[in-house]
């Protein structure tokens, strides 16, 4: 072409030109019974007192806890004991001793590495197994690129970093969390000094293509000491309005240390086998050292207007006091393994099977007690003492398939085979879940199971202190049916989920609670139930943020053996629950959000103390909470700033968790109302490189 045309020179001038953007999402329908997704941005920027993890789920439909001071919940009718949560499949457990929500530190989970949530509130997989009421599955991710972030604020701090470098992997937190400005609005005034801390680190290496290892550890030291000085209550009606000025004299004192290290490695065999191995070792100590004294005077108010004396006591009801010592330690040791197999022949065929075992040491010395002191008369009403060791294991075969057809049926059929050696039990454990998907993006689904809960330590100490061995672990029939539909409104996702659900207990011990403090009666075996209906509605009012409002209603009662009065209700029976989580930002400035929590639970029943065949029948108050939260992001090149302001429990309710009992000149005793924190402003700082 040269020799017949010549030179040609092309010159190609280049030209930008955006494509139309398409944004590609999951239609999908996860429809499995009890199943709820939380996408994990929903925790990072939630309004609670001290950033805790567990804090957004009490918006959950089924999920209960009327007391902000504490990240435990109750789900479907169960207790605080019957939640399994695992962190990258590695099992975390409470501390033992903790009584109330003011001592309780950090949660585990840090908010700001958590890539994936599944939550479970009934009719779970084979799989998953030990609890009677919920599974928390919470994964830490890989993170894309090295960052570091720090936050402080009046309630505490923390410093986070993610480190990615070749094939490693590296996450790590500090956590500071000081309360006691928060501690401060609450009736009893005193000194207090809660200070709490962990530190948590997460190393994944690949160690080649077929390979990776997971280093999990988590040191936390908590302690916390109050000298409570005084507190006033009024309570009662207002043709009948009392007061209680209580003055205390002495301290309580709350220490615990938790150290868990825990590895995992994965074997990828080939494209359709996945070999998982775990190793997971916690240790624990905990101290409660109490010396406190309360002396009481109970009168009634002068309540008219007009009177000299308006609001003050004008006839005194009752004088006495109250004495209590504690001198408690509680070492405790947990061994978790497992192996477990993924094995996929076929897209539409998974089999997942796996051996588990669990391993319990206990040292227990308990040592206390307790005496009322009214009129110069005193009477023991409390001692415990005990020297509790114990060892026990358990051991776990599973195994289950799940068969999907053409996306629209899938089935999943496990069994779980337990030996509980404290007890000497074989528990056997079946379970189904079906689902099926519709016409409209409606889809069905349906699970059943037998859940076996073996016994762990606290459910076998009766009040005295001394253990009972002769009983068997609690276990539960659950059925769950539900309807899923997702919907497109506003050219945005939404979904809404709805479920009922029953639970037959053909064997349960029954317990008390007392804030955190949970009392079980093993020499009293009983027959349960539980039974309700959920409802959840959420999606992208906003565009970008998730948002999302629940309703719930519940019933569950017991039937206690050898006894004539029947069915009563369960501590945890609060019949009628509510939750929202809203998030919004402003038009023209989106970097400037607000989320809104609300929750509202209608009263959980509760009773004179001592007294088995009352101590549910009458109801409290109902629990209302709002917080609300502002946050301003700075986006920078190299760095994000965000500045958040918080008021929490901004209607300013005086919420009841509990009840203390007191007696007056005439033999009476009064349910005395114990108030949670009032209106509170927190403010926190954070940057991110």
């Amino acid at each position: 072409l040269n020799e017949i045309f010549g030179h040609i020179e092309v010159v190609l001038e280049s030209k930008a030109e955006y494509l139309t953007e398409i944004e590609i999402k999951d239609t999908d329908l996860e429809a499995e019974a009890g199943l709820i997704k939380i996408s994990p941005k929903a925790f990072t920027l939630f309004p609670s007192p001290s950033n805790d993890f567990n804090y957004l789920l009490k918006t959950i439909p089924g999920v209960v806890s009327n007391n902000e001071l504490t990240s435990s919940y109750s789900v479907r009718g169960g207790n605080l004991d019957e939640n399994l949560v695992l962190v990258n499949d590695i099992p975390v457990y409470r501390p033992f001793l903790i009584s109330n929500g003011q001592q309780e530190g950090l949660s585990f989970i840090i908010p700001e590495f958590v890539s994936k949530v599944n939550f479970y509130t009934g009719g779970w997989q084979a799989k998953y197994g030990g609890k009677l009421s919920s599974v928390l599955e919470v994964e830490y991710g890989i993170p894309d690129s090295s960052s570091v972030q720090a936050e402080i604020g009046i309630l505490g701090g923390n410093v986070l970093a993610k480190i990615k470098k070749d094939k490693t992997a590296l996450i790590l937190g500090f956590r500071h969390k000081n309360t006691r400005y928060l501690l401060n609005t609450l009736e009893t005034q005193g000194q207090y000094f809660p200070n709490f801390t962990d530190f948590q680190t997460l190393m994944i290496h690949q160690i080649n293509d077929k390979l990776e290892l997971q280093w999990l550890t988590n040191f936390s030291r908590n302690k916390y000491l109050v000298k409570p000085e005084n507190r006033t209550t009024d309570f009662g009606t207002f043709n009948q309005s009392l007061r209680v000025y209580v003055g205390f004299d002495g301290e309580d004192q709350m220490n615990y240390n938790t150290y868990q290290s825990a590895l995992k490695l994965t074997q990828n065999v080939n494209r359709n086998l996945r070999i998982h191995y775990l190793l997971s070792v916690v240790n624990s100590k905990e101290q409660e050292l109490r010396t406190l004294e309360g002396g009481y005077r109970l009168c009634d108010i002068d309540k008219n207007p007009a009177s000299s004396n308006f609001n003050e006591c004008l006839i005194t009801r009752g004088i006495g006091s109250n004495f209590e010592s504690a001198r408690n330690r509680l070492l405790s040791s947990i061994i978790d393994a497992k192996v477990s197999v993924i094995q996929t022949p076929s897209d539409n065929n998974i089999w997942e099977y796996g051996l588990e075992l669990n391993r319990l040491e206990i040292d227990d010395q308990l040592n206390e007690y307790s005496f009322i002191d009214s009129v110069g008369y005193i009477t023991e009403t409390e001692f415990r003492y005990a020297n509790n060791k114990l060892s026990h294991s358990n051991v776990v075969l599973f195994a289950q398939n799940e068969r999907n057809w053409n996306y629209v049926n899938r089935l999943k059929v496990g069994l779980r085979l337990n030996y509980a050696s404290l007890t000497n039990q074989f528990l056997v454990e079946p379970r189904i879940q079906f689902s099926k998907k519709l016409k409209d993006n409606y889809s069905i689904h349906f699970a059943s199971g037998v859940h076996y809960q073996p016994l762990f330590y606290r459910e076998i100490r009766d009040l005295s202190g001394d253990l009972n061995n002769n009983i068997k672990a609690q276990s539960s029939i659950q059925f769950v049916s539900g309807i899923n539909k997702n919907l497109t409104i506003w050219d945005r996702e939404f979904n809404w989920h709805s479920e009922m659900f029953v639970k037959y207990m053909n064997h349960v011990i029954p317990y008390d609670i007392d804030n955190l403090s949970i009392r079980y009666l093993p020499e009293i075996g009983a027959k349960a139930y539980a039974g309700g209906v959920e409802s959840r509605f959420g999606g992208e009012f906003i565009s970008g943020t998730e948002s999302w409002f629940s309703l719930s209603v519940l019933t569950t009662k017991e039937n206690l053996e050898n006894d004539e009065i029947g069915y009563i209700r369960r501590p945890s029976d609060q019949r009628f629950t509510m939750g929202m989580y809203f998030q919004d930002h402003f038009a023209n400035n989106p970097e400037m959000s607000v989320h809104i929590h609300l929750q509202f639970g209608s009263g959980l029943p509760f009773g004179p103390p001592g007294d088995l065949q009352y101590r549910t029948v009458f109801t409290g108050k109902s629990y209302k909470r709002l917080d609300l939260g502002f946050t301003k992001q700075i986006t920078k090149p190299q760095q994000i700033i965000r500045i958040t302001a918080e008021i929490l429990n901004v209607l300013g309710t005086e919420n009841t968790f509990t009840y203390s009992w007191i007696q007056d000149f005439n033999n009476n005793f009064l349910a005395v109302p114990n108030a949670l924190s009032s209106r509170l402003l927190n403010v926190k700082v954070g940057i991110q490189l």
